[in-house]
Formats: C-alpha cells, structure tokens, sequence
C-alpha cells in the first residue's frame, strides 16, 4: 500500500510539472509558486496594427531562475484587417528563487507615455 501511494504521488507530481502554468491578464498582480522544471506560458491580446505591443521586462536582472525564453505573436484566425491577435511569452523555470515580470502595452516609439496597459506577475521558484 505505501508503495502504491508513492507511485500515485510521484505521477501526480509529474503531471504537475509536466502542465504549462497559463497565465493571462485576469492573474495580474498574483504571485505563483511552482516547482523547477515548470513551463509558464503568459498569453496576452495583442493588435500591433494599433502600433501597441507587449513588451515584457524580468526583475531582478542577470537572473537564472527562468531560462528558455520565447516570445510568439499568434495571428488572428480572421481575415478582417486590424483584428488582435495573442502574444505568448514562454519560458521554463531552473532554478529556486523569486523573480518578477512586468508586461508594458505601449508603442515601443513613445518611450515617455506612460502604458497603456501594466501586468505584473511574481514566480516563487521551489526546488
């Protein structure tokens, strides 16, 4: 029996890291706890053709919590011009710490306007 329920945790354990994190706009300001190995997808509208982007910035700098970082624009399944899209910003966690990411919606030209729009997430990573 305690055999059998080390098995059960470990596989749920496993599902757990195995599961991207989804996050979106209505987890702004949240803070989440995962383990190391976890993928994080953060996907936000997005309509470049307004000039207004995402553009994500990650505290503290020089940080080695997360690794493999990408960003993806994901087109609009419509053919009407000027219709928004999602951006995607994907990364795994490695290592244990606590790092912020901030999301600026803004036109990347006009550096002192302020955003349009501010998201701000904060990982606990475990080991």
């Amino acid at each position: 029996m305690k055999k059998l329920v080390s098995i059960l945790f470990s596989f749920l354990f496993l599902t757990a890291c195995s599961t991207p994190l989804k996050l979106a706009e209505q987890d702004n300001e949240k803070s989440f706890t995962v383990p190391v190995g976890k993928k994080i997808i953060i996907t936000l509208p997005e309509n470049p053709t307004t000039g207004y982007v995402w553009q994500f910035f990650v505290s503290p700098d020089g940080q080695s919590v997360i690794k493999d970082i990408h960003e993806n624009y994901i087109s609009p399944q419509t053919g009407l011009l000027g219709s928004s899209g999602i951006k995607e910003y994907s990364f795994v966690t490695k290592h244990q710490g606590t790092l912020t990411i901030q999301a600026a919606y803004q036109r990347p030209w006009e550096k002192n306007k302020k955003s349009a729009k501010n998201i701000t997430y904060t990982i606990i990573v475990f080991d």
